[in-house]
């Protein structure tokens, strides 16, 4: 993703394995496709400093990728529907060579010291340097998220991503995930989005982020 890139999304949980069966036969998705598992790694300094200051470090594994993603605060959009399903945030993404991913995984490679080296104009990683203040970052939690990626027609071509997300502490939860072109795109995919949950019997039900949900589950507070 470029550079402060702002990444629009809808987020919405889905009720269980059933509606999340039920969505994908609608959707006509091959029975036999197999979801990209990935492993996801948040950092933030002991005090939560990132998170408090509305922001998020993430290194997140997948095949042979692996993505440093730094995401800033959330931020209003032009349009505003969703019934606050609607997310939006900027977000910057570094691909890391293997040993670099286990360097920072051993603690042994600042993350945000890397996203500097390789992005010094990056405002969000400016941002996430003040907010840090030069407190260590740490390896606070982790996740397993297994996604199916699935181009929908109905929905102008763009990928809905229903995940199957195994939180620490044996704790599973089902949602989707649509990434959108723009936020002016967001009412007539939003009717669209819509119309197909209501044909499978799915509420709307917004979703929050991943990863305040990752730490609720290992029982720390913002």
């Amino acid at each position: 993703m470029a550079a402060d890139a702002l990444e629009v999304e809808f987020k919405l949980a889905l009720p269980g394995e059933a509606a999340r069966a039920r969505l994908l036969a609608r959707l006509g998705a091959d029975p036999a496709q197999v979801p990209v598992v990935q492993e996801n790694h948040f950092f933030d300094t002991r005090s939560r400093a990132l998170a408090r200051g509305r922001s998020g470090l993430r290194l997140r594994s997948a095949g042979t990728a692996r993505t440093l993603t730094l995401k800033g605060p959330p931020q209003a959009t032009p349009v505003t529907p969703g019934a606050g399903a609607l997310h939006a945030r900027a977000e910057e993404e570094l691909e890391l060579a293997p040993d670099e991913a286990q360097a920072v995984l051993a603690g042994t490679l600042d993350p945000l010291v890397l996203f500097r080296a390789r992005r010094p104009g990056s405002a969000l990683a400016r941002r996430a340097h003040e907010l840090v203040g030069g407190q260590a970052l740490l390896h606070l939690g982790s996740f397993r998220n297994e996604r199916l990626a699935i181009a929908s027609e109905r929905l102008a071509g763009l990928v809905l991503e229903l995940d199957r997300t195994h939180f620490p502490g044996g704790h599973v939860e089902h949602e989707l995930e649509l990434e959108l072109p723009d936020a002016a795109a967001a009412p007539a995919v939003e009717a669209a989005l819509r119309a197909l949950l209501a044909e499978v019997g799915v509420p709307w039900t917004p979703a929050r982020g991943k990863a305040e949900r990752l730490f609720e589950h290992l029982g720390a507070g913002p």
